[in-house]
């Protein structure tokens, strides 16, 4: 998914943490944020598959088109590790457990979807200053149901 539906996701999450009196506003923001942030380890490996630093470049093969970028955070795997992580958390501080599940769990969640969607739904890739944009209409639905959710709450 583009960064744009993880931030709004990631505030739909934050903005319901701050709803359920686990933290403030700065932190409902912080969510939506550190579900964006969150892909930098995409950055990372693409830097050490090919020893330089380039978003652009990066950010053309991350979209799981053409090369993946994806680290243990982005694997089924690691969402059991690190969900397994945040139940045992949640004992000691729920505050802090909702805090990083509510920018990882839904990222996670919207990547696979949009894993599924590139490989067996269609799409359209579009250059826009030389970056890969993806086009498909789960996007943007997902994208105005969270703009509508974000007016209800």
């Amino acid at each position: 998914m583009l960064p744009i539906t993880h931030f709004l996701v990631g505030l739909l999450f934050g903005l319901l943490g701050m709803k359920l009196g686990f933290f403030n506003i700065y932190f409902a923001i912080l969510v939506a944020i550190l579900a964006v942030a969150m892909d930098v380890d995409h950055l990372i490996s693409y830097y050490l598959r090919h020893k330089e630093w380039s978003l652009k470049k990066c950010w053309n093969v991350a979209l799981g088109v053409e090369e993946n970028l994806w680290t243990f955070i982005h694997y089924w795997k690691g969402f059991v590790v690190i969900l397994l992580g945040l139940i045992g958390l949640s004992f000691f501080s729920l505050s802090i457990s909702y805090f990083i599940f509510a920018f990882y769990v839904p990222h996670f969640l919207l990547d696979q979807l949009h894993l599924y969607w590139v490989m067996n739904r269609g799409y359209k890739i579009r250059k826009i200053f030389g970056m890969n944009i993806l086009l498909y209409w789960l996007e943007i639905v997902i994208d105005l149901v969270v703009i509508l959710l974000l007016f209800l709450i």
